[in-house]
């Protein structure tokens, strides 16, 4: 520093440490504050990854396999595939919007999007380096697989009802104010569990205290999970889209089972669907070893479809019936005794809009409903129109889910 005085240099350097220090001095005491509320991996994850991304399955969380099985299930392909050309949508309601679909799938950073009617691909692109056997994380489309475990776990005498409480699976939350909760009442997200939602507006170093990031980034889950105590809503209140609610299914699944997560998995879906590539569960950890019930399985696209054609086909799959009889309506239907208030995703619900067993439905004009595995970040989708025969599936690194159910719906209605 030529020109000042020794004595403004030694001003100057203060400042620059100041400056440095500060910052650095602030986020050693968060990073020390939440190791020891939370434990210091978590801190870790938490302050080093932040945001959530699709590439999360191999760069923040271990996996355990979910293994295919031959023969594999081809869907028919079509000499002429769709054209898609610009589609209109509504939504959030309100808002109606006219895209030209090549463009706007070219700049959303989608990975995948696929049409199936009457078991024929009509479209099929892959975006931004991705191929058909690239894999894509679930986010909460998760959610749909781990209620269609529990169905599963019903058939098979595993669980006696879903109207059983949750505390006669996991004693442990006895006397938490939960008592009376149901697995029925987590399938449908119930309110009674505490769950802070993260405020939009939120400042970002105030994520880590928020149930949100703790539900994704804590690497012993069932310890965590089995502290929830009751909220200030009672059980049943309200409708709130919680996380906590499918980890407390994986845990009944895998107590009443005997099994991982994953072993049921390959067991009663990846094996019986003639998948045609693995798939795999992210852990919490190594440690604990408990799947990410909520937000972390990983798996083709196509794969993905084909879960939605169980459901398409009434849980049926090439004359085999593999999920219980019913189970399908049950879980997929609009229930019209279900008139509770909505206490977050308020959107979806003004749009007409429900919420069943972890699938968001839509009522159409004729009667007929559509419903949605949905994950977010990234839009993820699995679309599925019974009443059109249709499926489609969007992976992405970013985009609204009920933004592309909504697209997904407007390109179906325009099927012949």
């Amino acid at each position: 520093m030529p020109g000042l005085s020794a004595k403004q240099k030694n001003g100057v350097l203060i400042a620059v440490l100041v400056v440095i220090g500060v910052p650095v001095v602030l986020f050693l005491g968060l990073l020390s504050t939440i190791a020891i509320m939370y434990g210091p991996e978590y801190a870790y994850r938490v302050l080093v990854y932040n945001e959530a991304t699709i590439q999360d399955y191999q760069r923040v969380f271990p996996a355990r396999a979910v293994e295919n099985q031959p023969p594999v299930f081809k869907f028919k392909t079509t000499a002429q595939p769709l054209q898609i050309g610009k589609i209109t949508y509504t939504y959030p309601p309100g808002n109606t919007t006219t895209i030209d679909f090549e463009s706007y799938l070219a700049t959303s950073d989608s990975t995948a999007f696929i049409v199936i009617k009457d078991d024929t691909v009509l479209y099929e692109k892959y975006l931004n380096g991705y191929q058909r056997d690239s894999i894509n994380r679930s986010f909460s489309m998760a959610k749909s697989i781990t209620s269609t475990l529990v169905g599963l776990a019903v058939q098979d005498g595993y669980i006696h009802s879903i109207d059983d409480t949750v505390i006669s699976y996991l004693p442990e939350l006895k006397g938490r104010g939960l008592d009376t909760m149901t697995i029925r009442d987590l399938l449908v997200m119930n309110s009674g569990i505490a769950f802070t939602l993260l405020p939009r507006d939120a400042f970002i170093l105030a994520q880590p205290f928020y149930d949100e990031a703790l539900m994704y980034y804590m690497p012993n889950s069932r310890a965590h999970v089995l502290n929830l105590r009751a909220g200030k809503e009672p059980v049943g209140a309200y409708f709130l889209y919680d996380d906590y609610y499918p980890l407390l299914e994986g845990m009944i699944v895998e107590r009443t089972s005997h099994k991982t997560i994953s072993a049921y998995t390959e067991e009663k879906l990846w094996r019986q669907l003639g998948m045609e590539f693995p798939a795999s569960w992210s852990l919490d950890s190594e440690q604990d070893g408990f799947e990410q019930a909520a937000s972390g399985f990983n798996a083709r696209s196509i794969d993905f479809a084909k879960f939605g054609r169980l459901f398409l086909n009434d849980g049926r799959w090439e004359g085999k019936q593999i999920l219980p009889a019913g189970w399908v309506k049950e879980a997929t239907s609009p229930d019209p005794n279900d008139n509770r208030p909505w206490m977050n995703d308020q959107a979806w619900k003004n749009a007409g809009g429900y919420y069943k067993y972890h699938w968001w439905g839509m009522v159409n004009k004729d009667g007929t409903y559509d419903y949605t595995a949905t994950g977010s970040p990234g839009g993820q989708i699995i679309y599925i129109s019974p009443g059109h025969n249709a499926i489609v599936v969007h992976n992405g690194a970013s985009g609204d889910p009920m933004v592309w159910a909504m697209i997904a719906r407007s390109i179906i209605q325009d099927l012949k």
